[in-house]
């Protein structure tokens, strides 16, 4: 399950069985469950997002040096 915010620690791992578990459809309603993250249909914001590295299945997915 994803770390609340009195929980803290260097990374957020979600895992496929924890999706499962979730009963959700879309991504943004995993992402959306993450303190700190807002999802939706096209766009994700991160606070933060210039200290934040997003990897899917072992790769960045992010540029970090952008806000956008």
């Amino acid at each position: 399950m994803p770390v609340f915010a009195l929980e803290h620690t260097d990374s957020i791992v979600i895992t496929a069985n924890e999706i499962k578990k979730m009963n959700v459809r879309k991504i943004s309603d995993v992402l959306n469950q993450v303190p700190g993250l807002k999802a939706g249909d096209t766009s994700v914001s991160i606070r933060g997002s210039y200290k934040v590295k997003v990897m899917l299945d072992g790769r960045p997915i992010n540029d970090p040096t952008s806000s956008h």
